[in-house]
């Protein structure tokens, strides 16, 4: 389910809820998805939702889209889903929406212009080499208008995001206890459920510092669990060709991350 798995990024609560409903109706859903949306459907509130949110446009925002399901600490916030889902995404997406590019949506908020109704943009957070290798195609495929907001230094120097360093050093510690050294907790690392939870403590941590005391707290994390190895594929960052590729496509937009 999109708004659940993915992050999707609503502008008020009624867009949000309209992307539920929509969701709860496509076939990618589990039967408990369905027998809710049901109700919601006799209730009269997919109807009601959609005449009321028909000119206010959701953001279902991405991060990456890998050609296998990934599990593990290493997707543990399921930052990356699969091809096949997304892929069912875009189908049920194309149904109930008009994708259009954000540029789009933006030049409409300048000039006053009226865009059709149901409407919905899509955006990729982040700039993950999967976006171009796994998503792209289907992106193409299917005629669908996408937004990759990219990390600069990330993409242009190819550095590593934080916090998938700190997912992989989690997942390749040998440490069966572990003492976090930013707040002196003790951890147990033994199964995958707390490696995850251990991996989530320490990112929120971490977050609340400011650039020189988290740069200085991340190193002596990973120092001190050690983990081994290159991060995997899953981590890779766009390639400016595949940037520049996308882009001219006239179907992928690109800015920036903050």
């Amino acid at each position: 389910m999109i708004v659940a798995a993915c992050g999707c990024r609503g502008y008020d609560l009624l867009s949000s809820l309209q992307l539920i409903v929509a969701c709860l109706r496509s076939n990618a859903i589990s039967n408990l998805g369905r027998a809710a949306y049901g109700l919601l459907h006799r209730a009269g509130i997919s109807r009601l939702v959609r005449r009321l949110r028909a000119r206010h446009v959701p953001v279902i925002m991405y991060h990456g889209v890998c050609a296998e399901r990934v599990d593990g600490i290493l997707n543990s916030e399921k930052k990356h889903i699969c091809a096949e889902d997304f892929e069912r995404h875009l189908k049920m997406i194309k149904n109930h929406y008009q994708v259009i590019a954000l540029s789009r949506y933006v030049e409409s908020l300048r000039s006053g212009a009226l865009l059709p109704p149901y409407c919905a943009i899509l955006t990729f957070d982040d700039g993950y080499e999967n976006n171009y290798s796994v998503a792209f195609p289907l992106l193409k495929k299917h005629a669908v208008a996408a937004t990759i907001y990219v990390v600069a230094d990330f993409v242009e120097r190819g550095e590593p995001l934080w916090m998938d360093r700190l997912a992989h050093a989690f997942a390749t510690t040998q440490k069966k206890d572990w003492v976090d050294p930013i707040s002196g907790a003790s951890c147990r690392l033994e199964a995958g459920a707390q490696r995850a939870a251990g991996y989530r403590q320490i990112k929120e941590a971490l977050k609340t510092l400011g650039p020189r005391d988290h740069a200085e707290a991340m190193e002596r994390v990973m120092a001190d669990l050690d983990g081994s190895g290159e991060l995997p594929p899953l981590f890779a960052p766009l390639k400016s060709g595949q940037l520049r590729e996308m882009a001219a496509s006239g179907l992928v937009e690109i800015g920036s991350h903050a």
